[in-house]
């Protein structure tokens, strides 16, 4: 008797309840590597990677000059399913951290992003400054460029600013940052596009001409709700991003100027020396 022919199953015929059950089966990094099965598939998994996010905190990783550091973390508030935009919240909420905006020094600067509880890897392609300078609503906007699958992953980070004051009187220079949400694609948050947080890709991020050649995150500075949105859905160019008007948040007293590059140009002629021991004095766990 002849063999009987059978054809490959086809998986877009998994019946809706095997499929679920399957995918409830699967960690983060496997749910990220089944998308590319199916359209129907794709869609199943960013349903159950909301869900599994729910239970997630991401920590941005804040300091200036080595110091005043600070790691808000965020807990998941939402899921846009047209989107696909994933929203965090401050798990604390009225999380203020203190900074100084005094002439000489650097700006409080975004080092890394991590998610769970995984300290040792980081989401985040480049560095960031966040600024303080003027109070306001500030919203620091991020497009990342992954070399794992080529795809641009865009993420926005809003907080407030505010002057500091002890008593009844402001103190000069300083300023009260507060953490308001975290946004990205929910596609920033596959770990194969992580790296290790070791010293070698620290020197890598602050290095401007390493990565000349690539789309990286960019500062945006206050932006309208709608110059989020249309960031965050890819509707805005590479070119534009540094013409987005800055605007001016009602009861600010910011100032409107043309955003920027967030890269502080010295930082690229520091020595390997210099940044080698800045690195470790900011993560002596990693020494």
């Amino acid at each position: 008797m002849s063999g009987v022919n059978r054809s490959p199953a086809n998986m877009n015929t998994v019946p809706n309840e095997i499929l679920q059950t399957i995918l409830e089966n699967l960690e983060i990094d496997q749910l990220f590597q089944v998308m590319k099965v199916s359209v129907r598939w794709r869609e199943a998994v960013y349903s159950a990677l909301s869900v599994r996010f729910q239970d997630t905190t991401v920590t941005l990783w804040i300091d200036q000059e080595g110091h005043r550091s600070c790691q808000p973390k965020f807990k998941f508030e939402s899921y846009n399913s047209n989107t696909k935009i994933i929203r965090f919240v401050p798990l604390k909420p009225n999380g203020a951290e203190v900074y100084n905006q005094s002439f000489g020094l650097q700006k409080p600067v975004l080092r890394l992003i991590t998610v769970g509880t995984n300290e040792h890897i980081d989401y985040l392609e480049k560095e960031g400054n966040v600024s303080v300078k003027h109070t306001g609503r500030k919203t620091l906007l991020g497009s990342d460029f992954s070399s794992s699958d080529k795809q641009l992953h865009t993420w926005s980070f809003s907080y407030s600013v505010d002057h500091f004051y002890r008593g009844d009187r402001e103190v000069s220079g300083e300023r009260v940052l507060t953490p308001e949400s975290f946004e990205c694609s929910i596609s920033f948050l596959n770990p194969a596009r992580a790296h290790k947080a070791k010293l070698l890709w620290y020197l890598k991020k602050q290095t401007r001409f390493l990565n000349k050649n690539h789309q990286r995150k960019k500062i945006n500075g206050d932006a309208t709700s709608s110059d989020v949105e249309d960031f965050l859905h890819g509707g805005v160019s590479k070119d534009d991003l540094y013409r987005i008007k800055v605007h001016k948040p009602p009861g600010s007293d910011d100032v409107s100027q043309p955003p920027r590059n967030f890269w502080d140009p010295h930082s690229d002629y520091k020595s390997v020396t210099s940044r080698r021991r800045d690195f470790f004095t900011r993560f002596p766990r990693l020494a």
